[in-house]
């Protein structure tokens, strides 16, 4: 309508110099009041592009033909003016493209994983597009399944919101997803395809407009590109030219991060399973052991969570994990497939890695449980892309696990040993790739799993072994073919006094202590040792231990120690040789003097005769000395000692075992002291004939010329007797076994004695109720004191 229109129509120049009136009631706003005008087409190339008019309101101005020519003329430069702003816009927009598909490709380029591919997807969209910010959805399709994977810019709430919720229901992203094809919403907040939720979540954020970009490999969605605008935007053909150009590269940028990381993963499972072996091999306690398989398979594969349920389980291998966690539901027999005896029954998970333990027990009473069973029967891998969404399980965390792939865990000799299975939090389309290679680390960690139940099979035996061994009286000590120590029991380190760190590995002649020229062969021997330096005498038992075939691993010896056995034995024989030489030399002077006596071809004078039966009596009474000490020796063994306590005064007695060691030709100065009078609780009888060995003992120790005292004293209720005499004194070691029956002291050379005395003494005053000792230094003599209760008057 107006003069521009009619131009339109006609296609050339309009005057009128009355406006109002040839246009009529259509008149346009601006041109009220307008008298005069002109209007002309403005042309290029033949083809009309616009119309330039005039007016004026002036109604005195002349407007003509002349003004209409120079219009005209205007209308030529102009239509000249806009071809070269097309042509230059025009240009722009083409080196704007270029350098947005520029920018694309050289950031897509820079990435390989996928991960990055999506992270650069998103920085390359919101610049070529000049966005405020973009995120990148991933998922196969299923809206449930969709998932934020990469951002740039993004507010930190939006990224936040989105992992929270993980819901892109009625999204532009779904919609892209839906349609494959770019989708573009001018105005989110009132745009009606898209859903409350997030509209509500985009507008918290202050998005206006937004533009999708889906991105599909082999006909399936792989992931959409999310531009958002602070601000309104009118997308035109150049957004939606970039936006397809972007989508196309992410599409090849996306594949060729796929073989990326099939190739990366494929090196990965290589690298993985070439140190799996030597991983599992650090260790042979079982439960390490099926902790590090689920641990190793959960990074082998990149998985979110893995369980391991050994089978069969007998009381040796539950015994060799240290936990259990749920049992499977049913038997893996249950389906009538014949499996073998170690098979049948129920799977016991013993390990498993995830975000949460109670993981395991919502995978077994779901649909998974029943997956595992499957493994277990069939004896192959079961690989599940998408459980149903009914029943998957879900952990305490809410968090739900749809990927799965089992696999089963043979013997080398064939049956089952458990299942290993691996989940994913997401749909996961398992590679062959994959499958092969948790098979082959299944393998592997069969082999861990039976070397661990191995060991810990000898382990439990040496532990048993060591127990028997620590429960043994005697000592056991074990060689290699070395003769180093190996095995030093308990009763072996209290026998020597050697401990079992300081035996082991050490030559065991050395610390046994034996000389160069003790010999131990096969059977039983009594050999002197000194494991601690102090000499003892030990039965030995001793064996070759052979090894699997005919050679000797090394010696077993068994010992005890016969020390005070051997010795009794040693004192017994000397006891008898004597005796018999202390009884055979009375006899020998009686026989000999009677037997004179008794010849008739000989006449003696009567003072030779009683010479002679004099020598007869002396003798006859050292003969009933002996008997009585062996009479004495047998009432103590026996603890049949008669004594009748009675106030006896010490001094007599003091006095009569002087006299008598004067009598038998002791040339010591003897003497006696102390307190005079005491009386002590005691038989009389018995005490005499203590003390008559103790001062006869002191006489025949102390040398020619030397002197004994004898010296009581009271010690509150007690009365003390000390006998010390001038000898060399006697050894620490050897005051231990002075009242031990049949001991003569080393020292004793050259003086006659039965070995009885001070066993006698000490058997008589415990009988009586009192106490012997000895006190010795080297060089000053020793004294032997006899403690008694004292009499009521003298405590």
């Amino acid at each position: 309508k107006g003069l521009a229109g009619r131009v339109v129509q006609s296609g050339v120049a309009q005057l009128t110099t009355d406006y109002e009136q040839e246009i009529g009631p259509d008149i346009h706003p601006v041109f009220q009041g307008v008298r005069r005008a002109v209007a002309v087409p403005v042309r290029w190339q033949g083809d009309l592009r616009g119309v330039i008019s005039v007016a004026d309101r002036d109604s005195s101005r002349v407007m003509g033909e002349r003004e209409q020519s120079l219009l005209e003329a205007f209308a030529d430069l102009a239509s000249l003016a806009l071809h070269n702003a097309e042509a230059y816009s025009n240009h722009s927009r083409q080196a704007r493209i270029q350098a947005g598909f520029y920018r694309i490709s050289q950031v897509l380029s820079a990435s390989l994983s996928r991960q990055a591919t999506l992270a650069a997807l998103a920085q390359a969209a919101t610049e070529v597009l000049d966005g405020d910010w973009a995120i990148v959805v991933g998922g196969d399709g299923d809206e449930e399944d969709l998932h934020l994977e990469g951002a740039w810019l993004a507010p930190n709430q939006a990224e936040v919101d989105l992992e929270l919720t993980g819901s892109f229901e009625e999204s532009t992203a779904t919609l892209a997803m839906e349609l494959r094809r770019v989708v573009t919403s001018r105005h989110v907040m009132s745009d009606e395809r898209l859903g409350p939720k997030w509209r509500a979540l985009m507008g918290g954020v202050g998005v206006a407009s937004q533009l999708a970009v889906p991105v599909q490999i082999s006909g399936r969605h792989s992931a959409t590109v999310v531009v958002c605008f602070n601000h309104q935007v009118r997308f035109g053909d150049e957004e939606l030219v970039v936006a397809n150009n972007l989508g196309t590269a992410a599409t090849a940028a996306l594949e060729r991060s796929g073989l990326f990381e099939n190739e990366r993963r494929t090196r990965r499972l290589s690298e993985v399973l070439a140190d799996v072996s030597a991983l599992l091999a650090e260790t042979l306690k079982a439960q390490t052991v099926l902790d590090r398989i689920v641990e190793q398979a959960a990074v082998l594969l990149e998985v979110d969570a893995c369980s391991l349920a050994i089978a069969g389980e007998t009381a040796a291998r539950a015994a060799a994990f240290d936990r259990e966690l749920p049992t499977i539901t049913g038997s893996i027999g249950a389906s009538g497939v014949d499996v073998d005896a170690a098979a049948a029954g129920e799977l016991r998970v013993h390990s498993s890695a995830g975000p949460d333990e109670t993981l395991v027990a919502a995978m077994l009473s779901s649909p998974i449980g029943g997956l595992v069973e499957e493994v277990a029967r069939s004896r192959h891998s079961v690989s599940v892309v998408e459980l149903a969404s009914e029943g998957v399980a879900q952990s305490s965390a809410g968090e739900r696990y749809d990927g799965f792939l089992g696999v089963p865990l043979r013997h080398p000799r064939g049956h089952l040993i458990g299942v290993l299975s691996v989940y994913s939090r997401r749909q996961r389309q398992w590679s062959q790739a994959e499958i092969t290679s948790l098979e082959s680390f299944a393998s592997s960690a069969a082999i861990a799993i039976r070397n661990a139940e191995l060991y810990d099979s000898i382990r439990r035996q040496r532990e048993r072994l060591e127990i028997l061994l620590e429960s043994i009286g005697e000592g056991i000590l074990a060689t290699d073919t070395t003769g180093r120590v190996t095995i030093w029991n308990r009763a072996a380190a209290e026998l020597t006094g050697v401990s079992e760190e300081h035996a082991i590995g050490r030559q065991w002649r050395d610390v046994m202590g034996l000389g160069p020229d003790t010999v131990v062969e096969a059977g039983v021997s009594v050999i002197e040792a000194r494991p601690s330096g102090v000499p003892m005498f030990l039965s030995f038992t001793s064996s070759l231990l052979q090894g699997p075939g005919s050679d000797a691993d090394g010696w077993i010896h068994a010992f005890r120690d016969v020390s005070a056995t051997y010795t009794l034995d040693r004192l017994k024989s000397d006891f008898v040789s004597t005796v018999s030489y202390v009884l055979r030399t009375p006899l020998t002077s009686i026989y000999g003097f009677a037997t004179t006596l008794l010849r008739d071809d000989l006449q003696f004078p009567e003072e030779d005769r009683k010479v002679f039966l004099e020598y007869i009596a002396t003798e006859t009474e050292r003969l009933t000395g002996i008997v009585d000490d062996l009479l004495q020796v047998s009432n103590i063994d026996a603890g049949s000692v008669e004594v009748h306590v009675s106030d006896v005064t010490v001094t007599p007695l003091l006095k009569a075992a002087v006299d008598r060691a004067r009598d038998r030709g002791a040339r010591r100065h003897i003497t006696i002291g102390g307190e005079e009078g005491l009386s002590v609780r005691a038989d009389a009888e018995k005490l005499e004939t203590v003390l008559a060995n103790l001062v006869d003992n002191a006489a025949r120790f102390s040398p020619d010329g030397g002197e004994v005292r004898v010296e009581v004293g009271s010690q509150g209720d007690r009365i003390r007797i000390g006998v010390h005499d001038s000898g060399r004194g006697i050894a620490p070691a050897e005051q231990q076994q002075l009242f031990t029956k049949f001991y003569i002291s080393p020292g004793a050379t050259g003086i006659a004695g039965s070995g009885l005395g001070l066993y006698i003494s000490k058997g008589l005053v415990d009988a009586m109720g009192g106490k012997i000792w000895v006190s010795s230094q080297a060089g000053s003599g020793s004294t032997f004191t006899v403690e008694l209760p004292a009499s009521v008057g003298d405590s």
